[in-house]
């Protein structure tokens, strides 16, 4: 053998021998150990070294107790673990070949209790922040914390990617939005320790916390003015439309709770009132919905509104006589009542006055029997009226006979019931007797009619007052020829009397007396009489309101004719005349009189004017005369004159005496009282003015700041500045309002004013600089903005009935408070003030229309608008059917899903049902289409008022499958088929086939080296040698 095949065969042998003490392995038991913090663990050391003489051991930080050794193992316990993140090693040689392997020992601390952080109350549509807080927990990488809200999960967070392996507080962080479904649910956290792959999993959830959602969008409502009497025991509401999920109302009286019972629906609080004396007031009234309160306010004003009194110095009277009426009021009432004296029907007979209230009559025949009443009533409280007891005047007169009781002519029919009709009026009652000829004759007494009570009867009535007579003519019509009594009977040809003529008049036939020596006036006579003299009262009040009306610079009320003031003799009358006659009332020149106040051009003397601009003066009117004038081409005018101061007249400002049967305007002359003061004035802050230290002082500014309106008993905040140097300004705020807490800094006040009721109040800023006075005015105002009322007096009503809608509001402050009445269909009604009301008559298409009152009021530069809550109108009427919802006709398809469409209209909603064939069928529920369906439905709608009934078609389309197409199909299936298995086979031989040919290849392949071979080991075979092994 050569020495290299040795070599060759040794190395491999030891090889061989040394291959299995080198293939061995070391691991460690767990391969990921993890430990409570603290705790302790025991860990193996294994090796599959066959050696049992093989040495190991295993390594670590920690301390290591309770080593045991075994063959091919190494036990190890390590307690109180106190690194949260450490390395052991384990080791073992074996052969002299050394293994370590290395596992990393992870300490844990387990998620304590989470702790849930979120508001106690969440307003609805917000987002509110709901935050979960786990005190220690370690490793936090494993960590996964769930946000649930009832069965659902809200959010979900992980921290796989933070390392760090000490114990940390985790918080995670959630927005919800409130929605009111959510009240009630618990939110929860749970927090879980999943230690992979040791299939160590640990939880902890938090104490859930239930969420209370609440919404509280509006303001308590309640009436802003609110009027009792004294000790007058009243409920008041207020009103919560939209809260959730429930409201507490606390009601007060001037800081006393007031018991308060609530509604079913917890919408209203209902709280007597009862207050002892007279005043105003403060009801307060709170809502508290979660943490949420809204308050509204209403001031209370407690009246003393007794009954009036009525005293009249004579209940019975004689015509003529005079009747003094006294209505007044008991001590201590309430000075804005209000007294008019009322008749039993008509008109009143006086306007509503203070207390007392004094009215004189001269009685009348037409008062007998009049019954006063005296009316109090307490104005824009809208209180009803109190009544005194009412009285009935009493007047005695003689007695009066008229044609209405007694007749001057009647017609009586021969033999039919008639009665002589004669009656008198009178206090006492008179007593009526009728006479003819001398004769009494029964009066009212029915009995048969004859021809000879025709003619002429004396009536007379009589009362301790005196007496009066009538004389009354009765015609009697015959049975045969309906002529008057006294026509000759031998003309009768008998009954009928077709062709008698009319006999003339005689003895029996009388004329009408009435209407002999009766002239009415010819056409167009007229008579135009002028009153010489006119009622002093009349007079007096004329002139007093002229007297009012120059005095505040505006033109006497009225028409045209209330240009004119009466001053002298023919008054109105002479006035009028001449006005329309174009001509001077005193010297009969031409004028032209205008209309409006700059058209106004003159007056002559007795004739009161405003005074125009611009006037070009051109009269004297103190010589009574007028004077012609003309102005730069335009109409000629009459001016009234200046007045001259005569030498023994009144001093200035006063004006001259006035003519006998002459008015004239007062003030008329400027006053020049303090012109001498100004020129000292001016010398004395030209000497001290400038001298004094900062002469700018003079050109300083004065600005106030504040609203220019505020609502009725509200507060305001007023601010006053000014430019002056800080250390010269003094200032402050005049007004008469009731001031509060008050601030000033340099060039700066701050005045907050409460209460403020008065309409319209001047307040005035000031401040002195250096001697010199400056001010700066602001206007407030108080205003009452009233709640608008919707009433609809019928909301129900039946199809053709009168309903009325009627849009109101308190008087507010200022007044014009303009009201609209709106429905879905556009503005239906407006107005100003009080109430606007709508009437219409009740129709089909008026169901469900919906109404709005809404109030805009103009204060200051500002708009103010208001609307009441909406109120629909519902209209009772029978159910109606028509094509749309109920068509005759309908087309279905066969084997399609169909509805059978019917339905009808009405209040209440009807009731359909339809029929086929006496059998009911389902309306409006689909279903498959057949062809059993077609035929004719009848369908009735059926509520309250009524029923209607519709005949309904029903076509069901259908298509019958040719039979050679279904044939057709069917072989054209079969031979697909066919044609599929036929290329499957084909396929499938030629894969067989070219299988069979690949093994035969192969084959082929393998046998070409065996007869490669077989020549060389034959040649050998002599020599007795093998061929050499290959390497």
């Amino acid at each position: 053998m050569r020495p290299s095949a040795l070599l060759l065969v040794l190395c491999a042998l030891c090889a061989l021998a040394g291959r299995p003490h080198a293939s061995f392995e070391v691991s460690i038991e767990p391969a990921a150990p993890v430990v409570e913090y603290g705790g302790s663990i025991r860990l193996t050391c294994k090796t599959t070294c066959p050696d049992s003489n093989t040495v190991g051991d295993l390594e670590t930080s920690i301390r290591k107790h309770n080593v045991q050794f075994g063959p091919g193992q190494t036990s190890v316990e390590l307690s109180n673990v106190t690194e949260w993140h450490s390395r052991v090693l384990c080791f073992y040689k074996c052969a002299s070949v050394r293994k370590t392997v290395s596992v990393e020992l992870v300490a844990y601390r387990a998620p304590e209790q989470p702790q849930l952080e979120l508001e106690q109350w969440l307003e609805e549509g917000k987002s509110h922040n709901v935050t979960c807080s786990v005190p220690s927990v370690a490793p936090v990488r494993n960590l996964t914390v769930t946000l649930g809200q009832g069965a659902e999960t809200l959010h979900t967070q992980t921290f796989e990617h933070d390392t760090r392996p000490s114990p940390q507080q985790v918080l995670v962080t959630h927005k919800i939005t409130a929605q009111r479904w959510h009240h009630g649910q618990n939110i929860t956290c749970r927090a879980q320790l999943n230690l992979e792959p040791h299939k160590l999993h640990m939880s902890s959830t938090a104490v859930p916390v239930p969420l209370s959602v609440y919404d509280f969008p509006a303001d308590p409502e309640l009436e802003p003015e609110i009027h009792l009497e004294v000790n007058e025991t009243a409920n008041v509401t207020c009103t919560i439309r939209s809260f959730f999920p429930e409201v507490h109302f606390a009601l007060s009286l001037d800081g006393r709770p007031l018991p308060a019972s609530v509604s079913e629906d917890g919408h209203r609080a209902v709280a007597e009132l009862t207050v002892p004396r007279q005043g105003a007031s403060k009801l307060l009234c709170t809502g508290h919905v979660g943490p949420k309160e809204r308050k509204a306010q209403a001031t209370v004003h407690v009246h003393s509104f007794p009954a009036p009194q009525l005293d009249v110095n004579m209940t019975s009277v004689s015509a003529g006589e005079e009747v003094v009426v006294q209505c007044e009021l008991p001590t201590g009432h309430s000075p804005q009542l209000r007294l008019r004296l009322q008749p039993g029907a008509g008109h009143p007979l006086t306007h509503w006055s203070p207390s007392p209230l004094r009215w004189v009559r001269t009685a009348r025949e037409e008062d007998d029997g009049l019954e006063l009443t005296c009316e109090a009533v307490l104005p824009g409280t809208g209180k009803a009226p109190k009544a005194s007891k009412s009285v009935r005047l009493a007047v005695a007169y003689g007695p009066r006979m008229d044609e209405a009781g007694c007749p001057p002519r009647q017609s009586w029919t021969e033999g039919q019931e008639a009665a002589l009709r004669c009656s008198a009026r009178g206090n006492p009652p008179p007593r009526v007797e009728c006479a003819r000829q001398g004769r009494p004759f029964p009066v009212g007494e029915p009995q048969p009619a004859a021809r000879s009570h025709a003619g002429t009867y004396r009536c007379w009535a009589t009362n301790r007052l005196g007496d009066v007579e009538r004389v009354v003519e009765v015609l009697v019509e015959c049975e045969c020829c309906r002529s008057p009594v006294g026509c000759s009977r031998a003309g009768c040809a008998g009954a009928g009397c077709p062709k008698i003529p009319r006999p003339p008049r005689a003895a029996g036939c009388t004329a009408d007396p009435g209407r002999a020596g009766r002239r009415g006036p010819r056409r167009g006579q007229l008579r135009h009489l002028l009153p010489q003299e006119e009622d002093p009262a009349v007079q007096a009040a004329g002139e007093a309101a002229a007297a009012g009306d120059a005095a505040h610079g505006r033109a006497p009320a009225g028409g045209e004719g209330s240009r004119f003031q009466r001053v002298g003799a023919g008054g109105p009358a002479l006035a009028e005349r001449s006005r329309r006659r174009g001509r001077c009332p005193l010297c009969g020149d031409r004028v032209t009189f205008g209309r409006g106040s700059g058209a106004r051009q003159g007056h002559p003397a007795g004739l009161a004017f405003p005074q125009p601009p611009r006037a070009r003066l051109e009269a004297n009117t103190t010589d009574g005369r007028c004077r012609r004038g003309r102005g730069r081409g335009r109409q000629r005018r009459v001016m009234a004159g200046r007045w001259r101061r005569p030498a023994s007249g009144p001093r200035w400002g006063t004006g001259p005496a006035p003519a006998p049967g002459v008015t004239s305007r007062p003030g008329a002359a400027m006053p020049r009282r303090g012109c001498a003061a100004l020129p000292l004035t001016a010398m004395l802050l030209a000497l001290f003015g400038r001298t004094a230290p900062g002469a700018a002082g003079s050109s300083f500014t004065v600005a106030v700041a504040g609203p220019s309106a505020v609502p009725y008993g509200e507060d305001a905040l007023i601010n006053c500045s000014t430019t002056c140097p800080p250390a010269a300004a003094d200032g402050g705020l005049e007004t008469s309002l009731a001031k509060g807490h008050q601030r000033q800094g340099p060039g700066w006040l701050a005045v907050q004013l409460h209460n403020i009721t008065e309409p319209h109040v001047q307040l005035l800023c000031y401040f002195t600089c250096f001697g010199q006075r400056k001010t700066a005015a602001l206007a407030l105002a108080a205003y009452r903005f009233p709640d608008p009322r919707l009433a609809v007096l019928e909301p129900n009503a039946s199809l053709h009935e009168s309903v009325a809608v009627e849009c109101s509001a308190a008087p507010s402050q200022p007044p014009g408070l303009q009201l609209w009445l709106r429905s879905s269909r556009g503005v239906q009604e407006s107005g100003t003030e009080g109430r606007v009301r709508l009437e219409l008559m009740a129709r089909e298409e008026d169901d469900g229309l919906e109404f709005v009152c809404e109030a805009e009021l103009a204060v200051g530069n500002q708009t103010l608008r208001k609307s009441s809550a909406p109120a629909t109108l519902s209209i009772s009427y029978g159910p109606r059917m028509d094509e749309a919802g109920c068509p005759p006709r309908q087309s279905w398809t066969e084997g399609q899903e169909a509805v059978l469409c019917c339905s009808a209209r009405g209040n209440p909603p009807p009731r359909v049902e339809c029929a086929r064939q006496g059998r009911p069928f389902p309306v409006g529920e689909p279903q498959p289409a057949a062809r059993s369906h077609a035929g004719t439905y009848r369908c009735w709608a059926t509520n309250r008022l009524g029923d209607v009934e519709r005949v309904v078609e029903v076509l069901v389309e259908y298509h019958d499958p040719p039979v050679l197409l279904a044939v057709l199909l069917t072989l054209a299936a079969l031979a697909a088929v066919g044609l599929a298995g036929a290329s499957y086979g084909i396929y499938y031989r030629k894969k067989k086939i070219r299988q069979y040919k690949l093994q035969e290849k192969q084959r082929q392949l393998e046998m070409q080296p065996m007869a490669g071979r077989s020549p060389e080991v034959k040649a050998a075979a002599p020599n007795g040698l093998a061929p050499a092994a290959q390497p």
